[in-house]
């Protein structure tokens, strides 16, 4: 007890600094009209950062702002008068003050997310008419109770699909004003693209894996070892070290870039024995993810929604899901969406089965078969560029 009163003493004394100074002398914050936009608090590169561009370039009667961590390798993409630094008192301040704030996640970078206890400080002292909009990161398929407005209290929630409007709307009982079809942000950046010669291996993380701090580069030697002794180890190392792949790779000249998530990146070192030339492991620092997706000519993922992303762009993809029971059991549960059922691609589960795969899409030249973009032309409405839009004006609407 002692121990969680001294956790919030001093973030709360500089929450209760940043309100007295804001209304005793920055009340000209509160009209300003600030909006706040963040993501993982050292990335600009997903739907906020689309989302950011487009008020900031079409709406100059918004001071919209970007939450980021100081010295992050994307603050350089943003302009420089429109950065708030992730922790300083001018981000205590800026988030006090804005009538709306957005993020990718539920937390909206806001001041100490990472205390609970100081939701509710946060709640007491921010301007009474304060907005939180928690846009998509990815489109959502999974049961999450953390999509419920009882669990979080957001005051818009977006989808990126009707699919996704209708089963959200039912299994949580969104009210029609809490929930948009909006589309997602970084779609409007995927209709114009150019591809390389490159197969794309993209998994998603492992809650029980996952290191303690996922924004170092390095992890102790207890969780490598128990990373290293996991079945999600086994069975990516088995796929790159495959030597019928590495002829196929070589005998067409293909790129494989292994591109561990977010959380897993600290990982990717124990990768080192992966050691062809046309297999890069690739870091979160030097690689943008949109950016791999336009560029690929086939995804391999295991539950990633960033296979929406792929197949948004009618691009082939495979699902490689060998420890569907663990998955479910231990991450997150079955939603709507059921791979075999639903999805863009085939669901294998054997190493030996990828490989055999990957070889007959570079056959059909990296062509997505009729029946699965059938599947992807009638899931994927709205398709346009007017998600941005579409967001914009749904927060617009939240005044009235």
């Amino acid at each position: 007890m002692k121990n969680k009163l001294m956790q919030i003493v001093g973030p709360t004394f500089q929450m209760l600094a940043a309100y007295t100074v804001l209304h005793l002398f920055k009340r000209s914050l509160l009209r300003m009209n600030i909006w706040t936009v963040g993501e993982k608090k050292t990335e600009a590169r997903d739907n906020g950062y689309h989302f950011f561009n487009y008020v900031h370039k079409n709406h100059p009667e918004v001071n919209i702002y970007y939450i980021i961590a100081k010295g992050a390798p994307d603050e350089k993409k943003l302009p420089a008068d429109r950065v708030v630094h992730f922790g300083t008192f001018m981000h205590k301040l800026y988030c006090l003050a804005a009538i709306n704030c957005i993020g990718g996640q539920a937390h909206a970078n806001k001041p100490y997310y990472n205390i609970p206890a100081m939701k509710r400080v946060y709640d007491r002292l921010k301007r009474k008419s304060q907005k939180l909009i928690w846009i998509s990161h990815g489109v959502r398929k999974d049961k999450i109770d953390a999509f419920s407005p009882k669990v979080t209290n957001y005051s818009l929630f977006t989808v990126a699909t009707q699919t996704e409007y209708k089963y959200y709307t039912k299994q949580f009982e969104i009210p029609e004003n809490k929930i948009a079809l909006t589309g997602l942000c970084r779609f409007d950046n995927l209709h114009q693209f150019k591809t390389k010669r490159q197969i794309l291996v993209m998994p998603t993380f492992r809650s029980w894996l996952k290191p303690r701090d996922t924004s170092l580069d390095e992890v102790t030697k207890e969780q490598a070892e128990l990373f290293t002794s996991s079945p999600f180890f086994h069975y990516y190392f088995e796929l790159l070290t495959n030597k019928r792949l590495h002829q196929l790779l070589e005998k067409d000249n293909i790129q494989l870039i292994f591109y561990l998530h977010y959380s897993f990146q600290a990982y990717r070192r124990l990768f080192r024995g992966v050691n062809h030339p046309n297999i890069l492991i690739a870091g979160r620092n030097d690689y943008d993810v949109q950016a791999l997706l336009k560029e690929s000519l086939l995804l391999v993922t295991d539950y990633s929604s960033v296979f929406f992303d792929f197949c948004y762009m009618k691009k082939p993809v495979i699902y490689y899901q060998f420890d569907q029971d663990e998955y479910r059991s231990k991450h997150y549960k079955e939603g709507y969406w059921s791979y075999e059922r639903d999805g863009f691609g085939p669901v294998l589960k054997e190493c030996k089965d990828v490989v055999n795969e990957i070889e007959d899409v570079v056959k059909s030249s990296f062509v997505l078969s009729p029946e699965y973009k059938k599947k992807a032309d009638e899931f994927f409405v709205p398709y346009d560029n007017n998600n941005c839009k579409r967001l914009y004006e749904a927060i617009i609407n939240l005044k009235n």
